[in-house]
């Protein structure tokens, strides 16, 4: 007797199907953490590690130290990298300047740079609780740590002042209903910009200042959360990507981070509510579940050692945005005067080079995956739901036998 197995995984726990014939179906349920994995691949012809989690893929440059992609469950690019000289991209903006966390500027921290050496002990292609990645480039030093939802950068050193930028691609292109919202309760469309410290007065995450990019089209966000201080930050449109930066400002070129050790932390979540967005971040940064929180209770990371988490009410949106234009095509100006032409392009249905090496799928080496899924417990003692599932174990099996 054949025995076919199907697993379907949702936030932090898998069902297990073993469907021995028609009418015999066992099922366990059980939990598990191992939601990462790490492998070598190539990005816009660039050796990357790829790390697979239930919310991203992230393609990170091995010698540049950047992320070259940032791909959602959809299969959108929020960063959309390609290098100088690529075929059909025109400018710095439409290709070669984009990137995070590129803080080094033509240093260090930046896909398509060079000279850093980027590694790992993890196994590859193994599912793991946590990945992790150590680059270096003189005194240049930092350790990414991806989770299933989140990521975490920590700075150890650097060769000089730095800054920490998203510029990239919401949603897989900027639009002219993306928006970024800011804990300090205020939110701007991404033809607008703004300059100043981003205040926390949100309720959620107090010990960080955090900004997250809401796609216009999908319920789903980019966020970016760093230590609290009072350094200038900076956000404007240089079409057609954003440019944002903890520790920038408006006058010039200048980066105004000094501080190690340093912490940025960076994901994608499903929602563009301010208060559901900063209670993921503060559960993310307490690595403990926060009350009212929709994140599936992750344990502590570093070993348990939780930090306070403060997730009480968020500030409503504040829209105080600056004069918003038009993203189609015209001029935009960017922080030194200078004219550059804009290109809000068409948002892209899926990844521009999907492929089963490169691209997110939420049916994946026979795994459903996603935080579309929805978690089931106590499967055994829900008469509907136990015979939902074996209709789906005969459907699998009917493909499986070419019925």
């Amino acid at each position: 007797m054949e025995t076919r197995t199907v697993y379907l995984r949702y936030r932090g726990a898998r069902t297990l199907l073993a469907v021995l014939s028609a009418s015999v179906l066992s099922i366990t349920s059980f939990p598990t953490e191992a939601e990462v994995s790490i492998r070598d691949a190539h990005d816009e012809g660039i050796a990357c590690f790829e790390i697979r989690t239930d919310s991203a893929t992230y393609f990170y440059d091995k010698a540049g130290a950047g992320f070259t992609s940032i791909v959602d469950l959809d299969g959108n690019d929020w960063v959309t990298f390609h290098p100088q000289g690529t075929n059909g991209v025109p400018n710095g903006q439409s290709g070669w300047y984009r990137g995070i966390p590129n803080m080094g500027l033509d240093q260090f921290g930046h896909p398509g740079y060079t000279g850093a050496t980027s590694t790992t002990n993890d196994p590859k292609g193994q599912p793991l609780q946590q990945a992790t990645i150590v680059s270096k480039k003189g005194q240049w030093h930092v350790t990414w740590a991806f989770f299933d939802s989140y990521a975490r950068m920590t700075v150890h050193s650097v060769a000089e002042n730095y800054w920490l930028l998203y510029e990239g691609t919401p949603g897989g292109a900027v639009g002219n209903d993306d928006t970024c919202y800011r804990s300090n309760g205020q939110t701007n469309a991404l033809n607008g910009s703004w300059d100043g410290d981003v205040a926390n007065n949100s309720g959620a995450a107090s010990e960080l200042e955090w900004v997250f990019f809401a796609d216009g089209k999908i319920d789903r966000s980019l966020f970016m959360a760093h230590d609290n201080d009072t350094i200038s930050d900076r956000y404007y449109l240089m079409s057609p990507m954003t440019v944002f930066g903890f520790g920038r400002r408006k006058q010039d070129l200048r980066r105004l981070l000094d501080t190690t050790p340093a912490t940025l932390m960076i994901g994608l979540i499903d929602s563009r509510d301010p208060g559901t967005v900063g209670r993921r971040i503060a559960d993310a940064y307490g690595g403990q579940t926060v009350p009212n929180s929709d994140s599936g209770g992750r344990a502590a990371d570093d070993g348990g050692a939780s930090r306070p988490v403060d997730a009480g009410p968020s500030q409503a949106v504040d829209s105080q945005a600056s004069p918003s234009t038009d993203l189609g095509p015209g001029n935009a100006t960017d922080d030194l005067g200078t004219t550059t032409a804009t290109d809000a392009g068409t948002r892209p249905i899926g990844r521009r080079d999907a492929s089963p090496s490169t691209a997110s799928s939420h049916f994946r080496n026979g795994e459903l995956t996603g935080q579309g899924c929805t978690a089931i417990g106590h499967t055994a003692q829900n008469p509907v739901l136990l015979l939902a599932l074996v209709l789906v174990a005969l459907v699998f099996r009917r493909r499986s036998s070419g019925e």
